[in-house]
């Protein structure tokens, strides 16, 4: 079983938004300047997709569409910040599952 972070569950027909929330391990004066988005496994047609996503000072969004019933799935970011020379670089897993809702 993973120790990753979890995000609730989502139905198959749900298209949510899904934010990482660095502000616990950013400096206060810390900011995101970009942010890219992974997410496994992929590749089957009806496997979860980026419907979208950005970011705002500390956090970065994804919305989330689609998803195989009973299929657990990874969301990676990786966020680049406006710290340190070259520009700190952050990476965080979270798990999400797709269930009938």
């Amino acid at each position: 079983m993973s120790t990753r972070p979890r995000w609730p569950d989502k139905d198959t027909g749900d298209r949510l938004d899904y934010v990482a929330d660095f502000s616990k391990i950013f400096d206060s004066d810390e900011s995101i300047v970009s942010a890219s988005w992974t997410i496994t496994p992929s590749g089957s047609a009806n496997d979860i997709v980026n419907a979208g996503d950005s970011f705002s000072g500390q956090k970065a969004t994804i919305f989330l569409s689609k998803g195989i019933l009973g299929k657990a799935y990874k969301v990676e970011v990786t966020a680049s910040t406006n710290k340190g020379s070259p520009a700190r670089i952050y990476n965080r897993a979270i798990d999400i599952q797709v269930q009938d809702l």
